[in-house]
């Protein structure tokens, strides 16, 4: 058992990382085991998820897991912290709060891109646009070379538009890493 641990926090993916649908075991109990020792040592442990509050909750239930994060970053940039009571999560400062209206100020910039871009993969592709709550969040596409022609129209885009970044996950990099363009 670590008495004190030089690692102060640990930042982990879910899906994927944490949790496996692929393999066995679905969560690990050793990797569940060292983090407790590592939360007892003194370390800080967040999960990163794209998932929702309430979909990470689900996933936690689902899997069962042992242990409670310290924290939680859902949807990709929303950070959480245990509530008062323990049970339900609540915002850390106001980072979810300014996130929000920097991301909603960053879209409404770049709005006619977006719209540009919607109509071309609605219009000349078969790819399938997703959606949160707050708009356009990705797409899946049919296949490599379609994917190739949006990342294409995507390019030409952004050297229009040099407030417009974008995030492309292939499907070779689905649980590995971001291209950013």
């Amino acid at each position: 058992m670590l008495v004190h641990s030089p690692i102060k926090l640990l930042s982990i993916d879910f899906d994927g990382t944490l949790v496996s649908r692929v393999s066995e075991p679905v969560l690990d109990a050793q990797c569940m085991e060292l983090i407790r020792e590592l939360q007892k040592a003194g370390a800080i442990w967040a999960i990163n998820t794209g998932r929702s509050v309430d979909l990470l909750e689900s996933g936690l239930a689902d899997f069962a897991f042992p242990i409670r994060p310290d924290f939680i970053l859902t949807t990709e940039r929303d950070v959480f912290r245990p509530g008062r009571n323990g049970d339900n999560w609540e915002p850390f400062g106001d980072w979810n709060a300014r996130c929000a209206r920097d991301h909603a100020e960053l879209f409404s910039s770049v709005e006619t891109v977006i719209a540009e871009f919607v109509d071309f993969v609605t219009q000349k592709t078969k790819a399938r646009l997703l959606y949160n709550c707050e708009g356009l969040e990705g797409l899946v596409a049919e296949n490599d070379e379609e994917m190739e022609r949006i990342t294409d129209f995507i390019k030409r885009a952004r050297a229009e538009h040099p407030n417009f970044v974008t995030l492309i996950i292939t499907k070779e990099q689905r649980s590995a890493s971001w291209r950013v363009f």
